[in-house]
């Protein structure tokens, strides 16, 4: 049995199939999405993507995995992300505090400048999860309000 990782046309990986080694098996199992491809064997989607048919690392934002600000409002973290790139922010105060798991998410787009802020006017631990477009890798970082 072969192992193929399955990418579409912007060469971000959509899933790794098993083949069973029949022709008519493996064109449905494989069924590639029109302008992608596939390579054999098995390929992080996480970290790889494809360029003319070859694994590329995908690229990563430039971002400390943790910051410190002042709670005051003014006092700011800021870094660099492509267009398109959305940011989650949850407050990990609020996620230890609930009962059923849930918590409020309050989601930004960074501006038209490409430049993500974030200000903080309470003390407290947020999580910002950083969703660039393709192909980019997400990143989470931690942000101590003091």
């Amino acid at each position: 049995m072969t192992q193929k990782t399955i990418y579409d046309a912007a060469g971000m990986i959509v899933r790794v199939v098993v083949l069973t080694g029949d022709p008519v098996d493996d064109a449905i199992i494989e069924n590639i999405p029109v302008g992608g491809g596939s390579v054999v064997g098995e390929y992080d989607s996480d970290v790889t993507y494809f360029v003319a048919g070859v694994a590329t690392p995908r690229p990563t934002l430039v971002v400390d995995p943790e910051y410190e600000i002042d709670a005051d409002g003014v006092d700011s973290v800021s870094f660099d992300v492509p267009d398109g790139t959305t940011v989650s922010v949850i407050s990990l105060e609020e996620r230890r505090r609930s009962t059923d798991g849930t918590t409020s998410c309050v989601t930004d787009i960074a501006d038209a400048d490409d430049l993500y802020v974030f200000r903080a006017k309470r003390r407290g631990d947020w999580e910002l999860s950083v969703y660039p477009p393709a192909p980019y890798q997400y990143a989470t970082v931690l942000v101590r309000a003091i």
